[in-house]
């Protein structure tokens, strides 16, 4: 497990949404790939499916929980306050053994 924050200053919160801020999902997305990568040092080649159940807003540290489930994927949920606000499927790059 691990977490991240996204301060309400930062420039990807300008303009998403004026008078209701949001994280936007590609930074969650974005930040769940970077920590993934820098603590398995797996290589991730794209992403199966992601769902936003919920709002993650500028200041909350989201809880980032993965597990590999089964070959060449990692499967992960993001909660801040005890709240799902990301779940997703990651496809991790390829052992080499599907390729001709």
């Amino acid at each position: 497990m691990a977490q991240f924050r996204i301060d309400p200053s930062a420039a990807c919160i300008d303009g998403h949404f004026p008078d209701q801020p949001l994280v936007p999902g590609v930074v969650i997305v974005d930040r769940v790939i970077h920590l993934i990568t820098a603590a398995d040092g797996v290589r991730i080649d794209g992403i199966r499916r992601v769902k936003f159940p919920g709002p993650l807003l500028p200041g909350q540290t989201c809880e980032v929980d993965w597990r590999q489930s089964r070959r060449a994927r990692i499967r992960f949920t993001c909660q801040a306050d005890k709240v799902e606000v990301a779940v997703g499927t990651l496809i991790t790059a390829s052992d080499g053994e599907d390729e001709g």
